[in-house]
């Protein structure tokens, strides 16, 4: 039966409660958009499985991190772990989930961008965008992939990643390879934030929509900053003794998957928060825009054009082609929202 190790430091309370608490933000997130996916009347798509798998993910890799403090070691030191807990040796069983939050680290963030760009795909249906989203999932999936093999095969054989007693084994620089991981996934990230915000920018919307639209697609710059305080945190890491100078690493990046669900599921939380002048909530989903079509208003937008001025406000149009070629479903905001698109 492994060793339990008492929660005795600020750093570790931390570091659980830290866990708890940001993967808690996350579950409540994912439960807000499949809840606005209903009230929207809408299918899961392929961009909520997604997410909905990364929230999974999201709490394997807390469970794993929880069980590096209290099995681990983690937040103690090496020679602390064998003089006085007598367990030998002091950092095997630590870097075996060291090893296996790297791989869900990774994974993690790999569904949560790839939910993020496919949602975008839906939205801005352009084709020149939706390659550049596609290719830019393809790009990350790939870099995921080399990291994920190269945190598997940095040390040969693998079990000389924890066992040092192994004759013949060498490891590689395994801080510089988290050092690329991490490197990558900013790059990624702002690739992914900044995509959507130039042809958000060129609708003319109402003020407090476009408002909203930006800023939620923003919001996602808050884990590139935890991303740099990462790399640089990485760049002064000690292997040596690795149960303690890893918690605050750990600490740090818990913030970054975490907050990519989070702040990944704010552009589709409109229906929660849209109500018709009845205090009724509106059966809204998302904004859809799509590339060159036909310039004719759709059959419910006929219909709606026949009626009065007020019947047309509170009318729910389906779908509607504006005159600048543009083509804009409506899935979440009113029909008065959208006006026209800045060629």
């Amino acid at each position: 039966m492994a060793f339990i190790f008492p929660l005795e430091t600020g750093p570790q309370y931390l570091f659980v409660i830290w866990s708890v608490l940001f993967t808690a933000m996350a579950i409540v997130a994912v439960g807000l958009r499949l809840l606005a996916r209903r009230i929207a009347d809408r299918k899961l798509g392929s961009d909520d499985i997604l997410m909905v798998l990364s929230c999974i993910v999201l709490m394997a890799y807390q469970v794993v991190s929880i069980l590096a403090v209290v099995v681990g070691g983690m937040g103690y030191h090496v020679d602390e772990i064998a003089n006085r807990f007598g367990v030998l040796p002091p950092s095997e069983i630590f870097t075996k989930y060291l090893l296996a939050m790297q791989i869900l680290w990774c994974f993690n963030l790999t569904l949560t961008k790839a939910a993020i760009l496919t949602l975008y795909t839906k939205i801005f249906t352009m084709r020149p965008f939706v390659i550049v989203a596609k290719m830019t999932i393809v790009v990350t999936a790939f870099c995921t992939t080399i990291m994920i093999v190269g945190s598997m095969s940095v040390c040969q054989p693998v079990a000389y990643y924890w066992d040092k007693t192994i004759l013949g084994g060498t490891c590689g620089d395994y801080p510089a390879l988290w050092t690329a991981n991490a490197g990558i996934s900013i790059a990624t990230s702002v690739v992914t934030l900044v995509l959507p915000i130039p042809h958000v920018w060129k609708l003319q919307l109402e003020r407090n929509i476009k408002i909203f639209l930006i800023v939620a697609f923003s919001l996602g710059f808050l884990t590139c900053i935890a991303g740099a305080v990462y790399i640089s945190m990485i760049a002064s890491y000690d292997p040596s003794d690795s149960t303690y100078n890893a918690l605050p690493l750990m600490l740090v990046a818990f913030v970054e998957p975490a907050m990519g669900i989070a702040l990944g599921c704010v552009p589709v939380l409109r229906p929660l928060f849209r109500r018709d002048h009845y205090g009724n909530r509106r059966h809204t989903g998302a904004l859809k825009l799509s590339g060159p079509e036909s310039s004719e208003v759709s059959a419910s937008c006929l219909h709606a054009k026949n009626n009065s001025l007020e019947a047309l406000g509170q009318h729910e149009l389906s779908a509607i082609t504006v005159k600048t070629s543009w083509t804009v479903q409506h899935h979440g905001w009113d029909s008065k929202s959208v006006i026209s698109s800045k060629e």
